[in-house]
């Protein structure tokens, strides 16, 4: 059963090999699968506990992440908002140009009537 956990980079601390080759010369069998129960038993707590480890520190990242994602999302908004104030505010002065060179040409056309007309 311990060799269905798949992390090899995890040891059994004090764990004693189900061949008996760690424990007493004149262990029974009974003892020895005990001690080879326990050593899978705490196998997989020391896999399940690296797991959370990796879990927790994957979790931080996706929230630091996510934090910024949000920052530069109000950083685009604030953007936008100035792009569309530049934008209209371009066409009020492209309208409010127009409408000053009609005034300079009747202006100017008016004066010229007048020059016409004395």
């Amino acid at each position: 059963m311990q060799s269905l956990l798949p992390s090899p980079q995890i040891p059994a601390k004090d764990a004693k090999s189900p061949d008996g080759s760690g424990g007493s010369a004149g262990g029974s069998t009974a003892q020895q699968q005990s001690n080879s129960k326990a050593a899978t038993v705490e196998s997989a707590i020391e896999y399940i506990k690296t797991l959370q480890k990796r879990m927790d520190e994957q979790d931080q990242l996706v929230s630091e992440k996510d934090k910024l994602i949000s920052e530069k999302d109000k950083e685009m908004e604030a953007l936008r908002k100035e792009l569309k104030e530049l934008a209209a505010s371009k066409k009020g002065n492209s309208a409010t140009e127009a409408e000053s060179e009609t005034a300079t040409k009747r202006d100017v056309d008016s004066g010229a009537e007048m020059e016409d007309g004395t």
